[in-house]
């Protein structure tokens, strides 16, 4: 499987596992003072129409209501069938309920943000 888009690719680690890769992005967080100043003529409610669908309707959108059917806990396993397992692992950082997956069979560590090979000069435990 291999899909290419203009600002994504999605290409197989292995038989059974798909990445998402976006070459393109590149975010740059020096300060957040200019996310601050770039909303602050912002009011409650404001959406960029000319990013939403046609037939949006910003009135009546609404998330639609869930409920969680378990809770998963540091070490639990995950059966995801054909014969792949994932193991999950607490892996608090600059949020307390981060996780990584961790797939033995494969070898491979699914992480989000707690990955970062530079020094942190700032910890928030």
């Amino acid at each position: 499987m291999s899909i290419n888009e203009s600002w994504f690719q999605v290409y197989a680690i292995r038989p059974t596992v798909f990445a998402i890769y976006e070459p393109y992005q590149h975010q740059e967080n020096n300060d957040h003072d200019l996310f601050i100043e770039a909303q602050k003529d912002m009011k409650y409610g404001m959406i960029c129409e000319d990013y939403l669908p046609k037939d949006f309707d910003k009135k009546s959108y609404q998330i639609k209501p869930f409920c969680i059917s378990k809770f998963i806990y540091d070490g639990d396993t995950i059966d995801l069938g054909n014969e792949q397992k994932i193991t999950v692992i607490f892996t608090p950082g600059n949020k307390p309920d981060s996780i990584s997956l961790l797939d033995i069979q494969e070898h491979l560590l699914f992480v989000r943000d707690i990955f970062y090979p530079g020094p942190i000069y700032l910890y928030r435990p």
